[in-house]
C-alpha cells in the first residue's frame, strides 16, 4: 500500500517504514499480512521523541500477585501456586511490554516505531526525528523546507 503524494509534494526523507515530505511524516506498516499507514501533516506535528516506554501497572499487579500469594500460603498451598504462577506470568508481560521507541506526536494522531536496542539504530532515528522536526518548524512558519542544500 502505498501512499500517493500530492501535487507538489515531495519526498524529503526516508527511514524504515517512515518518509517525511514537503507536507508530512507517513508509516507504513505491514503485520500478519495486513497493511496500513498512518500520516501526520508537518503543520500539525507538536513533539518527536525516542522514549523508553513499559507498562508499571503490570509490575504492580505482579508484586499483589506475589503478596497475595504469601498471605494466602497460610491457608491453601493452591493459592500460593495459583498466585505466585500469575505473578511470574504478569513480571514476564511487563518484561515484554518494555521497548524503546521513536514517536512522533500530533493533537490526538501518533506515529510509534519500536526500535531494537542498538545505539547505531538509535543514532540514525535521533538524524530522522532531526529532520522532521526541521521540516515541522519550516512547515508550521510558512516556509519552503530545505533540505541537504536541496530547496523544495
Amino acid at each position: 500500500m502505498q501512499r500517493r503524494l500530492f501535487s507538489g509534494e515531495q519526498e524529503i526523507q526516508s527511514w524504515k517504514t517512515l518518509t517525511v515530505t514537503t507536507h508530512r511524516v507517513i508509516l507504513w506498516a505491514s503485520v500478519g499480512g495486513e497493511q496500513s499507514s498512518t500520516s501526520l501533516m508537518l503543520m500539525k506535528i507538536e513533539w518527536t521523541r525516542i522514549a523508553r516506554t513499559h507498562q508499571p501497572l503490570l509490575l504492580l499487579l505482579a508484586l499483589l500477585f506475589l503478596v497475595g500469594g504469601l498471605l494466602f500460603s497460610q491457608f491453601a498451598m493452591n493459592a500460593l501456586i495459583v498466585l505466585f504462577g500469575a505473578a511470574i506470568i504478569t513480571m514476564l508481560a511487563y518484561l515484554g511490554s518494555r521497548k524503546i521507541a521513536l514517536q512522533i506526536g500530533a493533537g490526538d494522531g501518533r506515529i510509534e516505531v519500536v526500535l531494537g536496542s542498538a545505539q547505531a539504530l538509535r543514532d540514525s532515528a535521533r538524524d530522522f526525528l532531526d529532520i522532521v522536526d526541521s521540516a515541522a518548524a519550516a512547515a508550521q512558519r510558512g516556509h519552503a523546507i530545505v533540505h541537504q542544500g536541496a530547496r523544495t
